[in-house]
């Protein structure tokens, strides 16, 4: 019973880590086995590292960070930098800052003994150490002070003074050029190894606190409100890059040129900021934090596994870049169940935090059995491409986040409607085939439900090939201008109309031909020039013809005036074809005497006399 109890103990164990294991995403939290400040941490590998703290704590893990187990350092004082160089070979430094005591300690056995290296009470504590090789190394201090080994670490000596303005990082590219940084947007550069120290430009007196470079000419500065500095010309320029953060930046860490991190937080409170570039810094997002505490340091082995350490002993680590599998998308655009929506809508949702790629699927059921439409995008929107809706449909529509943690679950569900191209519209008049309308005539058509425009066609010929007339007109009537029609020619018309959609259908073709009244062509062949004739009967009574020729299409005019001068009628008044034509004048309504007719056609003009005898 004892042993089936146990075997059972360790199957649920067993099961426990494991859910566990496969639940993780993101950042989780170790057990460091210490409430006290974690300031610093150093891995050589993915199983093994070093952090160190307040109360002078030096823990070290050979599993990656499962289980930490303390070494002795031999103070007391907080030690706020560690260094490794390979397996055995590291530092750790730190001291008072109050008392400006300086303490750096040294293992050459993987830290299972520590022996003093340094001890002062005049230089200020050590903020940072770097080390280029087991023999060279640098300590950036309080009380603007900078230490320098060339025998790893036996004897120390200060390169720098600066006025008591604490430097917090320092690091070295090579044997000569490195830089160091601190309160009041302080940046100092060296290009001998640290005998000499020149102030670089910054554009901020805020305290710095991280320190990252490349190489000699490309790296990164944090500050303790959330500034961020890039420069690509060994510092001769650092210029401000935006974080979204107004916190301390405390250390700055890439893993190649693209993929890097930055860990801060409230110094005072909560609110621990994780932020992660893959595009060389130019753009960060926020990676969600197990914990609230301020973090201090991080580092990462490769791109995907880091620790970050902080207040009161928390320690923090991912094996997937520190990313979380994202929230659900939340729509925004078009509204649920919005109607009239263009078969290409662009649809919109809020950005998912942590979310590389989004994945849209569009159905015509709300199960999504058949889909009508998916894409991958990385933006948080998605423009429906031509051909893949039809107007007069409802659709269904969902998204999902994903990264390398994971995918999120779909967003809720929602509906849009489609909208409808407007019909073709019915023509009303002229009556089709209608002959003897003005060569202005009303195109009349009725008049359809949410339409933004009409658009006519005028054509000799029904196929629309060539085109005599075309216009946009918004209500559902046209009257075609004086000069585009002539008399005795037939067109053929046509009307479309238009919505939010797009345009509808053509309408039936119909045909109409313009006709003066009282004036006849006469057959024949065309003239070759201007004639206006006699008009016969004359004398007459009641009526008489008046004959003219119009060798090409003009404007033609013919007045009646009475033997005073007065203008008594007009008999045309009209763009004509080329052609002979005969108009009928009726007098009953006039007196007896002599009149007289005029034409005038482009240059053409001629008079002549009539009488007519009641």
């Amino acid at each position: 019973m004892k042993n089936l109890t146990t075997k059972l103990f360790l199957v649920l164990t067993l099961l426990f880590f494991s859910n566990l294991s496969l639940a993780q995403t993101g950042w989780i939290q170790q057990n460091s086995g210490t409430n006290q400040d974690i300031r610093s941490l150093c891995f050589i590998n993915s199983q093994t590292g070093w952090v160190v703290g307040f109360g002078g704590i030096i823990k070290k893990t050979t599993d990656g960070g499962n289980y930490w187990t303390s070494q002795y350092s031999g103070t007391s004082h907080g030690l706020i930098t560690v260094l490794f160089i390979d397996n055995n070979t590291g530092w750790a430094a730190g001291g008072n800052q109050t008392d400006h005591i300086t303490f750096i300690c040294k293992t050459t056995n993987g830290g299972q003994n520590w022996f003093t290296q340094f001890f002062s009470t005049s230089v200020g504590i050590v903020f940072r150490l770097f080390f280029l090789n087991s023999n060279t190394g640098w300590a950036a201090c309080g009380i603007g002070n900078v230490l320098k080994t060339t025998d790893g670490g036996q004897s120390w000596s200060i390169t720098y003074v600066n006025n008591y303005v604490d430097l917090v990082h320092c690091v070295f590219v090579n044997q000569n050029t490195g830089w160091t940084i601190g309160e009041d947007g302080i940046i100092k550069k060296t290009t001998n190894g640290g005998s000499i120290w020149v102030t670089q430009p910054c554009n901020t007196t805020q305290n710095l606190q991280g320190l990252f470079m490349f190489n000699a000419n490309t790296g990164f500065i944090t500050s303790c409100v959330g500034e961020l500095f890039k420069t690509t010309n060994s510092g001769l320029n650092w210029i401000s890059i935006p974080t979204g953060s107004s916190q301390w930046l405390n250390s700055i860490y890439f893993i190649d040129n693209n993929t890097g991190w930055i860990v801060g937080g409230a110094y005072n409170g909560g609110n621990s900021q994780i932020l992660k570039t893959i595009d060389g810094g130019n753009n960060w997002t926020f990676q969600n934090s197990p914990t609230s505490v301020w973090l201090g340091d991080v580092t990462f082995i490769d791109p995907n596994t880091g620790w970050a350490v902080g207040r009161s002993g928390v320690i923090i680590k991912t094996t997937n870049g520190g990313a979380s599998t994202p929230l659900p998308p939340v729509l925004t655009s078009p509204p649920n169940n919005s109607v009239n929506i263009s078969v290409t809508p662009t649809l919109t949702w809020n950005t998912s935090q942590g979310a590389e790629t989004y994945h849209v699927q569009i159905s015509t059921v709300a199960n999504f059995y058949v889909i009508t439409d998916s894409a991958t995008v990385s933006s948080p929107q998605y423009q429906v491409p031509t051909g893949k809706l039809m107007n007069g449909y409802t659709y269904f529509w969902r998204v999902n986040a994903s990264n390398p943690a994971g995918t999120s679950g779909w967003s809720s569900t929602w509906s849009f409607s489609t909208g409808i191209y407007p019909p073709a519209p019915v023509l009303i008049s002229p009556p089709n085939g209608f002959i003897g309308t003005p060569t202005t005539p009303t195109l009349v058509w009725d008049s359809l439900q949410n339409i933004i425009s009409y658009r006519i066609e005028i054509s000799r010929i029904p196929n629309f090939l060539n085109i005599v007339d075309s216009s946009t007109v918004f209500i559902n009537q046209y009257i075609v201008p004086p000069g585009i029609l002539f008399d005795n020619i037939t067109y053929f018309w046509r009307v479309n109309a238009s919505n939010s959609f797009g345009s509808g259908p053509w309408s039936e073709v119909w045909s109409f031909t313009p006709q003066p009244t009282g004036i006849n062509p006469i057959a024949g062949e065309i003239p070759t020039s201007f004639n206006l004739f006699q008009n016969y009967p004359n004398p007459f009574n009641p009526s008489t013809n008046i004959k003219f020729d119009i060798p090409k299409s003009s404007y033609v005019k013919i007045i009646v005036y009475n033997n005073l001068g007065k203008e008594v009628a007009k008999l045309v008044d009209k763009k004509l074809s080329a052609g002979s034509y005969e108009v009928n004048w009726n007098t009953m309504n006039y007196a007896s005497g002599i009149y007289y007719y005029r034409i005038g056609a482009e240059e053409f003009t001629n008079v002549k006399k009539m009488l007519l005898i009641k």
